[in-house]
């Protein structure tokens, strides 16, 4: 038997495992909300910019229904403090960010999520 017939036939021990990425040294599932949370706090620090730079009337983005729709998910961005603030915490928000930035802090940015992704397997027929 020529070896990849025997190594089509093995069994596959991940295959139950669902697809994740490693990020800051914790396993976060691939698809699910703790993904899209992730992706919430690029999308969150980009906003406190625009509050500052160009927009200082601009709406919360996770404000919108769609964000409503998935409990788990406005339950995620209710503990992270992003969603039914008053103006007055959002504004201190946005100069918290932006006074430790004009102090030498980095902006946000998240390298590990924005290069990380998974490619599919192509099914073999």
């Amino acid at each position: 038997m020529s070896k990849s017939k025997s190594r089509c036939k093995r069994v596959d021990k991940y295959s139950s495992e669902p697809n994740y990425i490693n990020h800051y040294g914790r396993r976060v599932p691939l698809g699910g909300v703790a993904e899209l949370l992730l992706h919430c706090d690029a999308m969150w620090f980009h906003y406190l910019e625009q509050l500052s730079w160009n927009n200082p009337s601009a709406p919360n983005p996770f404000e919108l229904d769609s964000f409503r729709s998935n409990i788990a998910l406005w339950n995620g961005l209710k503990e992270r403090g992003y969603v039914e603030i008053t103006p007055e915490e959002l504004f201190a928000k946005r100069d918290k960010y932006i006074e430790g930035i004009e102090n030498g802090a980095a902006p946000y940015r998240d390298d590990i999520l924005f290069k990380s992704y998974f490619l599919v397997p192509q099914q073999q027929n």
